[in-house]
């Protein structure tokens, strides 16, 4: 699995990645990026940093899978780039094949990343 990283780009790429047209303090706001109900389409990608970013082409955590439960999924923050999917799913694999119960997932990153209404400051990129 290869890991993502961030690509150093500013707020404004995310916003216009996003389809937003203007950066203005309204836009930047948190309750602009948890209008989006599902990720952007493209090659995924990372842009910006944990705590001030975005993604491009991010994937859904499945409900549940071996060894993982995703939870509070109304908040529609089970989204990363598919690499953090990937890595979700395998991780809960070795969790059951080891009997430890049931793992559970959440606040990864809304579907197109950016900031969340309330918690974490970081989880913007799909990559935390």
């Amino acid at each position: 699995m290869t890991t993502a990283k961030p690509r150093k780009n500013s707020l404004s790429s995310c916003l216009k990645l996003a389809g937003l047209l203007l950066l203005t303090p309204a836009l930047a706001s948190a309750g602009s990026w948890n209008s989006f109900m599902t990720p952007s389409e493209g090659n995924s990608e990372a842009i910006g940093g944990y705590a001030n970013g975005c993604m491009v082409g991010g994937a859904a955590v499945p409900d549940s899978g071996p060894g993982y439960q995703a939870v509070r999924l109304a908040q529609r923050r089970n989204y990363g780039h598919p690499d953090m999917v990937d890595y979700i799913q395998k991780l809960g694999q070795r969790v059951e094949n080891r009997n430890l119960g049931t793992m559970l997932v959440a606040d990864i990153a809304m579907p197109r990343g950016g900031r969340f209404t309330s918690g974490h400051a970081s989880h913007q990129s799909g990559l935390d």
